[in-house]
C-alpha cells in the first residue's frame, strides 16, 4: 500500500494568509485537494493553497489559533524554504 507524503505551510500569498500544501505530483491526492473549498494552484509557490482557517488547519495539522502575522510564514521563492515575517 503507498502511502502519500504531504507538507503544510502557513504561507502569505497575493496578501492573503493560505495553507501551502506540498506533495509530488499524485493524481489521487490531486483530485481530494481540489474538493476542499478556495484551493488554487499556484505556479510561483509550486504548491496548492487553500484558505486559512480552523477547519484546514485541524485537516492539515496545522495549530489551530489563528496567530498574528509575525508567525505567518511565506515561502521563498528561490529557495522554496518557510521563513518567518517579522
Amino acid at each position: 500500500m503507498n502511502e502519500f507524503k504531504w507538507i503544510a505551510k502557513l504561507v502569505r500569498h497575493h496578501n492573503m494568509n493560505r495553507i501551502a500544501v506540498y506533495f509530488e505530483r499524485n493524481a489521487a491526492l490531486t483530485a481530494q485537494i481540489k474538493q476542499i473549498k478556495g484551493t488554487r494552484w499556484s505556479n510561483s509557490l509550486k504548491a496548492w493553497h487553500l484558505p486559512d482557517n480552523i477547519e484546514n488547519r485541524k485537516k492539515f495539522k496545522l495549530p489551530e489559533k489563528i496567530i498574528g502575522k509575525q508567525n505567518i510564514y511565506k515561502i521563498n521563492q528561490a529557495n522554496q524554504k518557510a521563513i518567518k515575517l517579522t
